[in-house]
């Protein structure tokens, strides 16, 4: 709080951390995944970071995602979309991603690393010192 000074960054970085840790977990091939959260003074963003390694199935799946929330003019409008696809869901709700865009304001992006994935989401940090 004393770092952001900004309790609606502070409780949308909580809710992006959230759903990106728990969809880390849950697709981990191995069972590990780490998490890094890291405030960058030029441009002032905040990032935060997981890595895990997924099945080549869920590995498609996020890029996939990621690339239909990017293509998407209107964040808010996409995330409707996929509470509606979400009601016929039988595992999963399939809004962890379209959340941290549409509510937490985090633009979203993944690195492949060998057999590792990295989904990175970045906001601007807005005054600061």
């Amino acid at each position: 709080q004393h770092t952001l000074e900004d309790p609606d960054l502070i409780s949308r970085l909580g809710v992006a951390t959230h759903e990106l840790l728990e969809n880390a977990v849950k697709h981990s091939s191995n069972g590990l995944t780490r998490v890094r959260i890291e405030l960058h003074p030029e441009p002032r963003t905040i990032s935060i970071r997981t890595w895990n390694r997924p099945t080549s199935e869920h590995l498609e799946i996020l890029k996939q995602n990621l690339e239909e929330i990017a293509r998407s003019p209107d964040p808010g409008a996409h995330y409707q979309l996929l509470m509606r696809r979400s009601a016929k869901r039988t595992v999963g709700s399939g809004l962890g991603l379209g959340r941290i865009r549409a509510e937490a304001e985090f633009v979203l992006r993944c690195e492949t690393h060998g057999p590792e994935v990295e989904v990175i989401a970045e906001c601007p940090v807005p005054g600061g010192t």
